[in-house]
């Protein structure tokens, strides 16, 4: 994903990032990193899960964003990532 580092970003797009680049390692170290912080990974799931179906609505209808309240920050990480996931992938991870 270019721009920002997975490493750097929110917890939701870094996971997204991993998952697009295939890279279970860093996905999984991110997930032990937010047990060790205490958060609530099952919130952390539903929050993901939500995160990707905005970038599943956002790859169907890019005015999408514009209706969003996010940062410019976070509106151009979403836009990257779903210029990266396909409609099918998308939906896959959501329905599992």
């Amino acid at each position: 994903m270019p721009g920002r580092s997975p490493e750097s970003a929110p917890p939701l797009s870094a996971m997204a990032a991993y998952i697009a680049q295939r890279d279970t390692t860093k996905a999984l170290r991110l997930i032990d990193r937010l047990f060790s912080e205490g958060k609530d990974l099952g919130e952390f799931a539903r929050d993901f899960i939500e995160y990707l179906r905005d970038i599943l609505l956002l790859k169907i209808d890019k005015s999408f964003l514009d209706k969003m309240e996010l940062s410019p920050e976070s509106k151009d990480a979403l836009s990257r990532l779903s210029a990266v996931f396909s409609e099918q992938t998308l939906i896959a991870i959501i329905e599992e």
